[in-house]
């Protein structure tokens, strides 16, 4: 299969296509995906589909340039439950999403998500506490959105972004641009 590279604030649409196309004519299935990926130089994004739609957000927040490090990624689920585990050197950060009880657990801290919460912030990555708070966030996709329109429609999600951060780093600004040139 040849190796195809898409610009990166088109994979949500890419991705729910592809649930699409995976259940044309298939039995009721329930289908999710998942991707983590960079936004900022301080922020790492979880974004969790099942059937089409964006499911849950969870947005990793430390020290700039905190992700931009070595990493081994490790995710798995069922109906009814999700779990990641990302390692970035010295670094893990353990995700695991129940969906019958709406609760997270993140580095074995249980927290509740109820609806319509979806997104939940984790700040402090790297250091000795992690904070989370949630939110609720106009998730639903239509046409083609890229990251950023989703994560707009929350001025608490662009606050917690940190676009205002200033990086001389050439990768970490390339990192920010991804994001952060479409919410300024």
């Amino acid at each position: 299969m040849p190796n195809v590279s898409l610009p990166s604030d088109r994979w949500i649409h890419v991705a729910a296509t592809l649930v699409c196309i995976l259940l044309m004519g298939q039995p009721a299935v329930m289908q999710t995906m998942a991707q983590t990926r960079p936004l900022t130089v301080s922020v790492l994004g979880t974004f969790l589909m099942r059937n089409g739609e964006m499911e849950l957000v969870v947005l990793w927040r430390g020290s700039p340039g905190w992700h931009i490090k070595s990493k081994q990624l490790r995710s798995s689920g069922n109906t009814n439950t999700y779990r990641l585990s990302i390692g970035y050197d010295d670094i893990t950060l353990i995700l695991a999403f129940d969906r019958a009880r709406r609760t997270a657990t993140i580095n074995e801290v249980e927290v509740a998500v109820p609806r319509p919460r979806n997104v939940i912030m984790v700040d402090g990555i790297g250091g000795d506490k992690l904070v989370q708070k949630t939110a609720a966030v106009d998730l639903s996709i239509s046409g083609n959105p890229d990251v950023a329109s989703l994560l707009s429609r929350s001025p608490e999600v662009v606050a917690f972004l940190r676009c205002d951060e200033i990086t001389t780093h050439p990768l970490q600004a390339q990192i920010d641009s991804l994001v952060c040139d479409s919410l300024k």
